[in-house]
């Protein structure tokens, strides 16, 4: 794939957090409400970053075939692969049905992955080499120290729903 792990590491934050703002604006525009749609408080959602990574990972395997297609049709399966296996986790630790699939998740995704592919990580990629590796491990601190705080409080909370049926 061509990454240091710490660009792997900051893809990911990046990711996180493009893919909770666009659940946020997603949520705002269909619903008129703010609306987060992660386990964590803040302003980042996992499953967005680890996806992204995957379908990175999925395409420097596929470069060969014609990219946007092969990029959405990865998009596609990973993505409802990957939504299927978070909203599983996430509803059986809460002990109901949380999350909903929707019909229209995986053109989105399949979408998002060509724009991910084709335009957003060369350009994302290229800033990341562009900036001092002291400004990575700073921002990469305090982004894992937060995330993991929050991750694990999600968590809680999610079980605790279980137990009493409200957060």
């Amino acid at each position: 794939m061509g990454y240091q792990f710490y660009e792997l590491l900051l893809l990911f934050s990046i990711y996180s957090i493009i893919g909770w703002m666009i659940g946020v604006c997603g949520s705002a525009l269909t619903k008129g409400i703010y609306e987060n749609h992660g386990i964590c408080k803040g302003p980042y959602c996992p499953s967005y970053g680890l996806g992204a990574l995957v379908i990175l990972f999925a395409m420097s395997y596929l470069t060969q075939y014609n990219v946007p297609l092969t990029a959405f049709l990865a998009g596609l399966l990973i993505g409802t692969i990957l939504e299927i296996v978070v909203m599983g986790c996430v509803n059986g630790l809460c002990g109901g049905k949380l999350l909903a699939f929707r019909w229209y998740h995986p053109l989105l995704m399949g979408a998002g992955s060509v724009i991910l592919v084709c335009h957003l990580n060369t350009v994302l990629t290229a800033i990341i080499r562009s900036i001092s590796p002291w400004i990575h491990f700073a921002f990469l601190i305090l982004f894992w120290l937060y995330f993991a705080s929050q991750f694990i409080e999600g968590i809680s909370k999610m079980m605790l729903f279980k137990k009493r049926g409200t957060i």
